[in-house]
């Protein structure tokens, strides 16, 4: 019995020095990958459950769709640009005569000029078609990613509220875990059960509580995911 004993906390204290080694990996992969040199890791607190993503969310404001809607602007405009460029030209000069032997009453005049393209064999018509379909090409680009966008954000909300309704299982089952054992360490002193099933009862208690703990950040850590999607990412002091 002493030996089973030894075993569980020996095999307990490997798992704190594994636990460890992997904080100190993920928080050196974390100085790497963010290029932030102070992070305090200590001041995180948020509770799992209070984390919350809602269905309508304005996806449009994603870092994809906002450059789409740029090129579609751009080639619009691109589109007026051509098209002025196509379309007949209108100037006025005015003129002002200096010269003494000009023979009418007035000594300056306006003139109306106007220019337009006549022979450009339809490379100015084939340009201004061109930015046209340059347009819905664009336009089509972003209406495929806006409903690519809202079938994803969709999976990611209803992803989210599976894992949190895991967590929610996990939490409850620990819970009866932990019960279970002080009813189970009420009936050692009575000699109704042995030790070793106590720490049979007090393992499994240990092994829910990492389940929990790795439930927890697995959570937060898809709704981190979820954010970025948007383009939100957490801000550093």
């Amino acid at each position: 019995l002493v030996g089973s004993e030894m075993c569980i906390r020996d095999r307990l204290k490997s798992d704190l020095f594994s636990t460890q080694i992997q904080i100190d990996q993920a928080k050196t992969n974390f100085f790497n990958f963010s290029e932030l040199t102070i992070f305090e890791f200590d001041k995180d607190k948020i509770n799992p459950l209070e984390l919350n993503l809602s269905k309508n969310v304005n996806l449009e404001s994603r870092p994809e769709l906002e450059n789409l809607k740029f090129q579609i602007k751009n080639s619009e405009v691109e589109t007026r640009i051509k098209k002025a460029a196509y379309l007949p030209q209108i100037s006025m000069e005015s003129n002002f005569h200096i010269d003494k032997s000009y023979s009418d009453r007035n000594n300056w005049d306006i003139s109306i000029n106007l220019t337009m393209p006549i022979y450009d064999f339809g490379s100015r018509n084939s340009s201004v078609q061109t930015s046209h379909v340059e347009t819905r090409i664009n336009q089509a680009k972003f209406q495929y990613n806006l409903k690519s966008s809202q079938n994803t954000w969709l999976n990611y909300v209803n992803s989210f509220e599976l894992k949190k309704s895991e967590f929610l299982s996990l939490k409850k089952a620990l819970q009866k875990s932990k019960e279970s054992y002080k009813e189970q360490l009420k009936d050692v002193n009575k000699g109704l059960i042995t030790q070793i099933e106590v720490i049979r009862s007090l393992d499994d208690v240990i092994n829910l509580e990492k389940l929990v703990i790795k439930s927890a950040l697995n959570l937060k850590l898809f709704y981190y995911q979820a954010n970025a999607y948007l383009g939100n990412y957490p801000k550093s002091e």
